[in-house]
């Protein structure tokens, strides 16, 4: 129950016998409180607090010293501990993780015993690691510290399985795994870089909750370092922004749910139907997108060294993050999309980044660059080429409702696998010229998609839609239909102050090239 906003549990002193089969006590039994400490994970955990005398009681002796020490131990003999129940491992790896706390010898060493590894694959259900994991990632600061620590002690493939075939626990249908495990070393770089760049971003708190109370996060020692370094320099002031501009006013957007709900609540029944039958389908905000966006980078983060692996399931090709979250960790469908989506939107992001830096445009040689008006000066060109760039980047990567405008931590994503390659001197606290060239790079392009009012286009409508540009067109909707819709929203990017009227003039001077280029 809650008393005053605060969750309690009631529950009786209790001492527990295990069986070898379960991490499910067999039998549980009243108990003293010092049986009841010597049953928790780790000492620290073990402290009780007297209501009567307002005294912590410490029965195992080392509770107090351990909080003060900043150490990770359990009341029993670690091995005993662990085999009656294997989550314990994840919990006090999670402990060591939020409170930058160490682990004793006696715990590591049976971490690394292979009997607790396959107990803690075997005995513990996906949902349990999955939980654990959860509360690594959203207890803030340390994460990067988790994933090192699962790495020292060879648990990083149990609680990141990989997909295998043939193997009972597989889901139905995983019938083939291709592509290598990359050096799961990189997952804790990234996450570590990830933190850092995280942090750059004023609205990302020091502060996390769980179960009502609120911690002041401890720090990594090399990222206050970068942090000092890095304090009021403008290369980093777009890092993970937030989208401020305000959607432009002459450009239709398609409506979020709450929007449209709003708007029909204005307007006749009749006249809400017509809408219904007539409007896309409304971009849809996840919950709380800040802490999403967060989440999905940090997923994506730990999952990097499966990259390159792709599974089978049912004969459609699944990424092996995508696989490992859906049936090894049994993660929220929109953490399973978001990381999908980063995943897949990795090699994209960096090439065009590169090319708005390098001025190598993919979209100077489309279709619509070749038919430009021929009025516009060399300088206009350049800016239409590298507003359509960016524009269907960010429509590429924000089409996701659980991205949408948040698609700017898909860039920081980029930016953090860029840097992992420095990992050494940033973690040492310093950062040198070529280091900095790559954030302003990153940071440029998210200045100029701020700049050019772009920075909505993930959820712009097309000018002229799929039903009326077919018929423009002489031909029939059909796969091609959205290929053709791409090159209307590519000539929208590169003419943002046109009428749909001069679209339609576009269309029916260029018919025949559009039909050709699709």
């Amino acid at each position: 129950m809650a008393i005053m906003g605060v969750p309690l549990d009631f529950v009786n002193l209790r001492s527990e016998v295990y069986d070898d089969s379960s991490r499910i006590p067999s039998e549980i039994q009243f108990g003293t409180p010092s049986e009841d400490a010597y049953r928790r994970d780790t000492t620290i955990n073990a402290l009780f607090y007297n209501i009567h005398t307002h005294k912590v009681e410490d029965f195992t002796g080392r509770g107090l010293d351990d909080l003060r020490s900043g150490l990770i131990r359990t009341p029993l003999e670690a091995y005993e501990t662990f085999w009656q129940d294997p989550l314990r491992v994840l919990r006090c790896i999670r402990f060591a993780s939020r409170f930058h706390f160490q682990l004793v010898e006696d715990a590591k060493k049976a971490m690394l015993d292979p009997r607790i590894k396959e107990a803690l694959r075997t005995k513990i259900s996906k949902e349990r690691i999955g939980a654990e994991l959860e509360k690594m990632i959203d207890d803030g600061a340390g994460r990067s510290v988790g994933i090192g620590l699962l790495q020292e002690l060879d648990l990083y493939d149990v609680v990141f399985s990989a997909p295998e075939v043939n193997i009972q626990e597989q889901p139905k249908g995983t019938s083939a795994v291709e592509g290598p495990v990359r050096d799961i070393g990189e997952a804790f770089k990234l996450v570590w870089v990830m933190e850092w760049l995280l942090r750059l971003n004023p609205t990302d708190s020091d502060e996390f909750s769980r179960d009502g109370v609120v911690y002041t996060a401890k720090r990594d020692e090399g990222q206050e370092a970068l942090l000092r370094a890095t304090k009021g320099q403008a290369f980093t002031d777009e890092l993970f922004t937030v989208v401020r501009s305000e959607p432009p006013q002459d450009i239709p957007i398609i409506a979020s749910r709450e929007d449209q709900q709003q708007q029909q609540q204005k307007q006749p029944k009749d006249k809400q139907d017509e809408e219904q039958q007539q409007a896309p389908p409304p971009q849809q905000s996840a919950p709380n997108p800040e802490k999403q966006a967060k989440r999905s980078l940090i997923f994506a983060s730990m999952l990097f060294p499966y990259r390159d692996m792709v599974t089978s399931v049912n004969k459609r090709p699944v990424p092996a993050a995508a696989w490992i979250l859906r049936y090894g960790l049994k993660a929220r469908n929109q953490d399973i999309d978001a990381v999908s989506k980063m995943m897949d939107s990795i090699k994209l992001v960096q090439t065009t980044v590169n090319n708005v830096h390098f001025g190598t445009l993919a979209s100077a040689t489309s279709l619509c660059s070749e038919t430009a008006s021929q009025d516009k000066s060399p300088q206009e060109r350049v800016i239409a080429d590298e507003r359509a760039e960016i524009g269907m980047a960010i429509r590429d990567v924000g089409s996701m409702a659980v991205i949408g405008a948040k698609w700017p931590c898909m860039f920081l994503l980029g930016l953090g696998i860029e840097l992992v390659s420095y990992f050494e001197q940033l973690h040492q606290g310093t950062i040198d010229y070529e280091a900095k060239a790559i954030i302003e790079k990153y940071n440029t392009f998210l200045k100029k998609a701020q700049m050019y009012e772009v920075d909505y286009a993930f959820a712009w409508k097309y000018i002229v839609d799929g039903k009326e540009l077919t018929k423009m067109l002489d031909t029939r909707p059909g796969p091609k239909t959205n290929a053709y819709l791409q090159l209307v929203m590519q000539w929208q990017l590169r003419n943002p102050r046109a009428s749909k009227e001069d679209c339609q003039k576009w269309i029916e001077a260029n018919k025949e090239r559009i039909l050709t280029a699709c």
